[in-house]
């Protein structure tokens, strides 16, 4: 069962637990990643599809250090496996992210960024980046 503790797959923390503390990073690495997207965007002009990918590689990194130590605590592998597979989650989720955002921007015609690029977040997020990093990068 997957509440138990632990389980097979070397995380150390239970499903519930760890989509809570998952929201928590989540919440910690979006907010570094938003800000600094809005930054360059409405701070410095950069083009919404160029801040995207540079605020989100910041945040990929501050949520890899999260989940490994703290939300599914599991340091069982080696620190250079769970980042090449958080790497290939990362270009997934920066992948959907932009494509999402493109999508609500040039088929929608939505024009707030700061609407935009949080939709695609939690969107992408739930559907995509809780699951694989839960039974993939740190199983």
């Amino acid at each position: 069962m997957d509440d138990q503790l632990p389980n097979q797959s070397g995380v150390q923390v239970p499903l519930v637990n760890s989509f809570f503390r998952w929201n928590l990073s989540a919440l910690t690495a979006t907010f570094v990643d938003k800000s600094l997207e809005m930054a360059l965007h409405y701070g410095l002009g950069v083009d919404e599809l160029v801040a995207t990918p540079i605020g989100m590689t910041v945040g990929s990194i501050i949520a890899f250090f999260l989940g490994r130590n703290w939300t599914f605590m599991s340091k069982d592998n080696k620190i250079s496996n769970q980042g090449f597979k958080f790497l290939i989650i990362a270009i997934g989720n920066l992948t959907l992210n932009w494509l999402l955002i493109w999508f609500l921007r040039d088929y929608i015609g939505m024009e707030d960024y700061y609407l935009m690029s949080p939709i695609a977040g939690v969107v992408v997020g739930l559907l995509y980046s809780f699951p694989m990093q839960r039974y993939f990068v740190y199983k």
